[in-house]
């Protein structure tokens, strides 16, 4: 279980994710991957089976390194993610309910810019604004639709994903860790917020809402 996001706005794309994954036990691990490819960047958060969801990753990674040259636009990506998702879950018929795999990703072209994808199975939608995964996703959606504007620049949408992880970790037993965001900015570059900027934040942030 977890809570996973992903915000669209004029300057950029903001990932972000906690970092506890629960099943006969909790640990804590990065759920963010990033893949550069020729004339791209396509950087993924995993929502979900650790086990699956990593595998689901790594095919569609591997498939965008191999697939690099022929990927032409943006729509190239999104259908080789599709198409590698279908025969991921086709292989594995074993999978049950509770490895459930969903994506939120951001990728950039050079040709095409910014798009903020979604997957649900092997379907992958774009996204204009914003999108959650996870146990919590229910509750970050009502704080996000009551604060968030098209309008918002990268810093303020920052601000409010940290305010959204942090009441969401608060409530929901299987979210919680440390809090991860990364850009992914309107050149295709991108760059984590420091940890220590986060937790700072997050203190704060919970001190003033108690």
């Amino acid at each position: 279980m977890t809570i996973t996001a992903g915000f669209r706005v004029d300057d950029g794309i903001l990932l972000c994710a906690d970092t506890m994954y629960t099943g006969g036990m909790k640990f804590y691990e990065t759920k963010i991957f990033k893949t550069e490819i020729k004339g791209g960047t396509v950087a993924f958060v995993l929502a979900g089976s650790q086990d699956y969801g990593l595998m689901a990753i790594q095919n569609c990674q591997k498939a965008l390194l191999k697939s690099g040259p022929k990927l032409r636009s943006m729509d190239d990506i999104q259908d080789l993610i599709s198409s590698t998702l279908m025969l991921l879950f086709k292989q594995h018929t074993e999978m049950q309910p509770e490895d459930q795999v969903e994506l939120i990703i951001g990728a950039w072209t050079k040709s095409d810019g910014l798009r903020l994808l979604s997957t649900r199975k092997a379907a992958v939608v774009a996204r204009p604004q914003y999108e959650c995964k996870g146990s919590g996703s229910y509750l970050a959606r009502y704080l996000i639709d009551s604060a968030y504007q098209p309008a918002m620049t990268l810093q303020n949408v920052i601000i409010l994903a940290m305010q959204v992880l942090t009441a969401v970790k608060s409530y929901d037993e299987y979210c919680g860790g440390a809090s991860e965001l990364i850009v992914l900015d309107a050149s295709g570059s991108l760059s984590p917020v420091a940890h220590d900027e986060i937790s700072i934040s997050e203190k704060y942030i919970s001190a003033y809402e108690k």
